[in-house]
């Protein structure tokens, strides 16, 4: 990707990718250590947009800046109103959940910076990766521009036909991004996954902080992220959204976690609610994915706790069972002519 689009691209994502996330974990939990809010927030970001698009649509309102940004603007608002309350207050603000610290913190950004420039330097001459799915991504996010709306029918002039994709936060927010100055969309798609590349090791860093309790082995766990194959090869193949959606993997796994130990159950619970419905408007895949990496980590909460954890899980249950019964209604496909299709692409 030629360094003057990254240029132009990177102050527009890096604000759209990571403060709209920010006030949504901040809205639902304030006393989250700031760590594990940044390391949440891509996805929540994407989630955002994309959410507020799919009740757009609904409603038979356009999308497009003018519509969004005053919602945005609004969520922003009220997460600042909220953790300024929580600090005049004699509730413990991160007291009861330490975070591991500004040195595991930087250890983790170091490790998503050396991903990140590896990425970008590999890619830097092209602006898509020689892939299919980039041109569906890039499709996508071209026709929610020129049609106001996130769930576009995308021409295929080859058949004559056309698709719909349903799970399209990611596009949409690669939509607003190039409305708001960031370039076009296809120039977007790259830096707005970056961002995500950037913090997943800091994801990384939390969960095994969380399971590890030792800053050491946290700041360990950050950097052996260089060693993953998984990044580089998303991007490579260019299924952002996928990339996204990783970094929601850890805030389920805490929040369920944290539900099963009676900790804040109320916010864990809407926090886990919150990441599927966030995981299933971006991409969807990533549920099994946080269920398969958290389940030793509940099987052993469960096995320590016992019954007082049944509660925690029936309130973790519940929140996931509205989480996703949300995401099936918002991405339901909307019915096309004869020819075409519709559904995940």
């Amino acid at each position: 990707m030629p360094l003057d689009q990254l240029l132009r691209a990177l102050p527009v994502v890096l604000l759209l990718g990571t403060i709209p996330g920010l006030a949504v974990v901040t809205l639902i939990d304030p006393r989250l250590p700031w760590v594990q809010r940044l390391a949440a927030a891509p996805g929540f970001s994407a989630a955002a947009v994309g959410v507020t698009g799919l009740v757009l649509h609904l409603v038979h309102v356009g999308f497009m800046p003018v519509t969004v940004v005053p919602v945005l603007a609004v969520l922003i608002a009220a997460a600042a109103v909220r953790q300024r309350l929580l600090r005049g207050s004699t509730l413990p603000v991160e007291r009861d959940r330490p975070g591991p610290g500004w040195a595991v913190a930087g250890a983790g950004l170091i490790a998503g910076l050396v991903l990140a420039g590896i990425t970008l330097t590999a890619l830097r001459n092209d602006a898509l990766p020689p892939s299919t799915d980039p041109a569906v991504h890039g499709a996508v996010a071209a026709t929610i521009v020129q049609d106001r709306d996130v769930l576009p029918v995308v021409p295929v002039p080859a058949t004559g036909s056309g698709f719909v994709r349903t799970q399209t936060a990611f596009e949409a927010t690669d939509a607003l991004a190039s409305e708001l100055g960031a370039g076009g969309p296809a120039n977007v798609m790259l830096p707005l996954a970056l961002v995500s590349l950037l913090l997943l090791p800091l994801s990384v860093a939390v969960l095994a902080y969380r399971a590890v309790p030792d800053r050491r082995v946290a700041a360990l766990g950050s950097l052996l992220c260089l060693g993953l194959i998984f990044p580089a090869q998303w991007v490579a193949f260019g299924d952002y959204p996928y990339l996204v959606d990783s970094t929601l993997v850890v805030p389920l796994i805490l929040a369920v976690a944290c539900c099963l130990e009676a900790r804040s159950t109320v916010a864990s619970a809407l926090m886990a609610g919150a990441a599927v419905l966030a995981i299933w408007v971006i991409h969807g895949l990533e549920i099994p994915t946080a269920v398969v990496i958290g389940a030793p980590l509940w099987a052993a909460i469960l096995i320590r706790q016992r019954r007082a954890a049944l509660a925690g899980a029936g309130a973790a249950l519940a929140a996931i069972a509205v989480g996703a019964a949300a995401g099936y209604l918002l991405t339901r496909a909307p019915a096309l002519p004869a020819g075409q299709v519709s559904g995940p692409v």
